[in-house]
């Protein structure tokens, strides 16, 4: 029976897509589009995580080398700091954020 019943499934969104048309579903993508956007969570949500990526990325991509020339050390260590200090900040603010949330 439950076999039976599995071979036999159609999925209802497949057949509602496929009866409009793509300006059909656009009217209904633009309220729907809308209402997020104007959703103040999302918005904050979005631009907070769109920063934190800029930042980790550019911590990434130079802060090793700026380690190594203030304090004189080697690459290697330098980005055993860098890591040590970027992991735990990130991991930190991820957790902050998600009690604030």
């Amino acid at each position: 029976f439950f076999i039976q019943n599995c071979l036999s499934f159609k999925p209802i969104g497949v057949l509602i897509f496929q009866s409009q048309t793509f300006i059909d579903l656009l009217k209904d993508m633009l309220p729907l589009l809308k209402s997020v956007l104007l959703n103040p969570v999302f918005v904050v949500i979005v631009l907070g995580s769109i920063t934190d990526s800029l930042i980790i990325s550019a911590f990434a991509a130079w802060l090793p080398k700026m380690v190594e020339s203030q304090f004189g050390v080697s690459s290697s260590v330098a980005a055993y700091i860098t890591g040590g200090v970027t992991v735990p900040g990130a991991a930190g603010g991820i957790i902050v954020s998600g009690l604030i949330v």
